[in-house]
């Protein structure tokens, strides 16, 4: 008897609420307003300043991805600005009036690693790129003094001011993320003095002004994935807001979509993969698959997002934080499933059914499954009672990876379920699954 792998699609009724992939998670967070960026390591230790009036800002830590949250009160904390990670018990802060400050014990204890009690700098800016290399940025003390560039070799117990001759007069504290670091020798710094954008290749030491896309006068935001591939968000207007792409260090920058009118942007690479990109206006959340050339809208909650920082830990795992005290989590890249691409050559001997894409769809969708051996496919769309909508005789399939296009035109929006039983030719090999996807019109 002939064995058939048979792939269902089944309707039912729509609730945008039941399967929504990103979580609320405020479980111990206190009340707040306004948000500070967040700061993720890689053993899943979370911690940002948030803030219900100016001060004091809390210091709130999580071990467990968001699920609960310690929070910190005191004097040394209150004027926080920025946090780096190293792990859950290396955690350094800066301070908006010339303060580095080390905990070594999850933030129980803090030590003053550095002070500055004559000028008092505004630090917006700290990041450790292992237990030992670390760099600090701080806003030029007037319009002929440099900006202030701190590092450390050896995890805070020394800070070695290095720039002595560049950045005359810059600031940039009303930018959210107006530096970047992707490596400890690459720096990016954009000077609100003014607006322009700033390189350096020896970390921090001189540095070289990077052209910037023509017509363009005020940059928001700034994210590297790497040395060379990264994203800025400026005006040409005051109603238009513009996402520019480099794969080049800077050197030259594509214009990639147009915006709403807002001053707060971030965007995040997921990590791994350049070309997977999630982007936020303040008010909606966008993904790209492509590096920015399109986005797709995901919808998170009702009304504005109010989203000021997008953090993620690996492909899967991610967070946004928001203003007026909402804090989201994924452990799914929010429900978005990106394309099958060589990382899945190593579960080729496995079968599986992955996430449609894109989701929610409108009309059309991809469904993409693995064989590990020759199978054959019947691909069958049902109602909830049962009626056949539409049925792919896929015939016989050879092991690899395979692509099922499904058109909604004249459905109605709602969630779909799909399913796959797969039995191969020779009768050796088993495989069921199941997942949802959305028709949204």
């Amino acid at each position: 008897m002939r064995r058939i792998a048979i792939l269902v699609l089944l309707f039912v009724v729509f609730n945008k609420n039941i399967y929504s992939q990103w979580e609320l998670r405020i479980n111990g967070l206190p009340e707040w307003g306004v948000a500070d960026p967040l700061d993720v390591s890689s053993d899943s230790t979370l911690a940002m300043f948030v803030r219900k009036s100016e001060k004091p800002r809390p210091l709130s830590i999580s071990n467990d991805l968001a699920n609960s949250w310690i929070n910190f009160i005191t004097p040394e904390i209150r004027d926080g600005t920025d946090v780096s990670i190293f792990d859950k018990n290396n955690i350094w802060f800066c301070t908006e009036d010339g303060k580095i400050y080390h905990s070594n014990n999850g933030g129980f204890n803090w030590t003053l690693q550095y002070r500055d009690s004559i000028n008092f700098p505004f630090f917006n800016f700290i990041k450790f790129f292992d237990k030992n290399n670390g760099i600090v940025v701080g806003d030029a003390i007037s319009a002929q003094s440099p900006a202030i560039i701190l590092k450390t070799t050896n995890g805070g117990n020394n800070w070695v001011l290095i720039n002595h001759d560049y950045l005359i007069g810059e600031w940039s504290r009303d930018v959210f993320f107006p530096i970047e670091f992707p490596s400890l020798s690459v720096g990016y710094f954009y000077g609100s003095g003014y607006h322009k954008l700033y390189k350096t290749i020896d970390g921090g030491t001189s540095w070289q002004i990077v052209p910037l896309p023509t017509g363009i006068y005020k940059t928001y935001m700034l994210k590297f994935y790497d040395e060379n591939i990264g994203m800025l968000v400026s005006d040409i207007n005051a109603a238009d807001d513009f996402i520019y792409r480099t794969i080049n260090g800077g050197n030259s920058w594509t214009k990639l979509s147009l915006l709403t009118n807002t001053n707060h942007h971030d965007i995040e690479f997921l990590p791994g993969s350049p070309s997977k990109v999630w982007f936020t206006d303040y008010d909606h959340l966008f993904f790209s698959n492509d590096t920015g050339n399109t986005w797709q809208e995901v919808t998170v909650v009702s009304g504005s997002l109010e989203a000021r920082n997008i953090e993620f830990l690996n492909d899967s795992i991610g967070f946004i934080v928001c203003d007026n005290s909402k804090f989201f989590a994924t452990e799914n890249n929010g429900g978005i499933i990106t394309s099958i691409d060589n990382k899945f050559i190593s579960f080729i001997n496995e079968y599986n059914l992955f996430q449609n894409y894109p989701n929610p769809f409108n009309p059309s969708t991809q469904i993409q499954y693995i064989l590990p051996s020759s199978s054959h496919v019947i691909v069958t769309v049902y109602y909830s009672l049962g009626q056949t909508v539409k049925v792919f005789n896929e015939g016989t399939k050879e092991a690899g990876n395979h692509n099922i296009t499904f058109n909604g035109e004249g459905l109605s929006s709602g969630i779909y379920l799909y399913s796959v039983n797969s039995v191969s030719i020779d009768g050796k090999q088993n495989f069921t699954a199941a997942k949802k996807m959305l028709l949204l019109k």
